[in-house]
């Protein structure tokens, strides 16, 4: 554990919070997150994370674009009929990048790609301000765990299972109409 990971989990922390609040400096905190992990995790050789970290902060200019505009939380686009589409594009986004990170020297491809490539599609909802953003970032923030676990990454697996608490209580407060 160093400090650029401690730092990162706890700028990783408070952007969650941010999100769950519906407050627009979730982008501003997942982005300096997102940068200092960039590092922490190519030392850890989990390229795969490393890689989403890079698509998390050009998300997250986005995000901070599309949360500048009014809009509540969303599911008027309902997402069932997207279901077997965007299984399948995770299914294959995984094959894909697990097969690339198992070329090199990840430490853990398959595990780290699957993260990787649902990450995208959590953040993604979360931009939308889709509701549903909450059960994917559930799943992701599960694996996570085991993911860092087993790449010592203590303060790592530590934020997200912190985030797998907090993820549940967002597709709560996700669920019900603001004040």
């Amino acid at each position: 554990m160093n400090l650029a990971e401690i730092a990162a989990s706890a700028l990783g922390l408070v952007g969650v919070i941010l999100g769950i609040r519906r407050h627009r400096g979730v982008w501003w905190a997942w982005m300096a997150s997102s940068l200092l992990y960039v590092w922490v995790y190519t030392q850890a050789a989990l390229y795969g994370q490393a890689l989403l970290m890079v698509a998390f902060v050009s998300m997250s200019l986005w995000g901070l674009r599309d949360w500048g505009r009014p809009q509540e939380v969303n599911e008027q686009k309902p997402l069932e009929g997207s279901v077997p589409l965007l299984v399948g594009a995770v299914l294959v986004g995984w094959l894909f990048v697990g097969g690339l990170l198992s070329i090199v020297d990840s430490s853990q491809a398959w595990l780290d790609s699957l993260v990787a490539v649902m990450s995208l599609l959590a953040m993604r909802l979360m931009g939308l301000k889709a509701r549903s953003c909450w059960p994917v970032w559930m799943v992701v923030n599960a694996l996570s765990v085991w993911l860092f676990l087993d790449a010592q990454l203590w303060a790592t697996a530590v934020l997200y299972a912190i985030q797998l608490l907090l993820s549940i209580q967002g597709f709560r407060a996700w669920s019900t109409p603001r004040l």
